[in-house]
């Protein structure tokens, strides 16, 4: 505060509000209001003859000075400081070099996982073979809608073409057992994929496996 013929003076306006806090205390002075909350149960101040919690109480008030300092108020000088204590001289040079460092160390392992990640397990045969079917059939004319199931898809090739009705059928019967039911033994397994090449083979212009 400036005061003719003084200058400026330091001047405590709390003193003028409540001048029994700077004198006694804050404690002291609303003590008898009891809102200080000293009496409360869950108020620290309940339990200051505990030597523990005291000793608790210092350390998180600690720890928050510290997140207060160094996450909250970390600005762009304790940036630079930070920077410059590790690197010395910021040099340009120094820097991009550091940068480039920096993303090749986040990079690499990013893109060997991405190299060596395994590849996806080999379609089995039966899928392969009705695929091949329903390739075949879109070529002629009559295309597997997206979520058709087998059935109902041969249904509608039947209708289409007449004469591709039994080997059609017979396809889908076998798939739909070795896709659908429980695996049997193999020699019941291999003679379903003889069938259903066999019947593949019977197709217009089919090429080969």
């Amino acid at each position: 505060m400036w005061l003719p013929g003084e200058g400026w003076r330091r001047v405590d306006p709390t003193a003028a509000v409540s001048p029994e806090r700077i004198e006694r205390g804050l404690e002291e002075a609303v003590a008898a209001e009891g809102s200080f909350l000293a009496d409360s149960p869950l108020s620290p101040l309940r339990y200051r003859g505990v030597n523990w919690v005291n000793w608790l109480r210092l350390r998180y008030d600690a720890l928050t000075y510290r997140w207060q300092s160094w996450v909250v108020g970390f600005d762009g000088e304790q940036q630079l400081e930070v920077l410059q204590r590790w690197l010395g001289d910021l040099e340009a040079r120094k820097f991009v070099l550091v940068l480039l460092g920096s993303g090749v160390l986040v990079l690499v392992p990013v893109a060997l996982s991405l190299l060596l990640q395994r590849r996806p397990p080999p379609r089995d045969p039966c899928d392969r073979l009705y695929l091949a079917f329903c390739e075949r059939l879109a070529a002629l004319g009559v295309a597997r809608r997206a979520g058709e199931p087998p059935g109902a898809y041969a249904d509608r090739v039947c209708q289409a073409l007449p004469a591709l009705a039994e080997p059609v059928r017979r396809i889908t019967r076998e798939y739909e057992h070795q896709a659908y039911r429980p695996p049997e033994d193999l020699a019941r397994r291999r003679q379903a994929l003889e069938t259903m090449r066999g019947d593949l083979k019977a197709l217009p212009r089919y090429v080969r496996f």
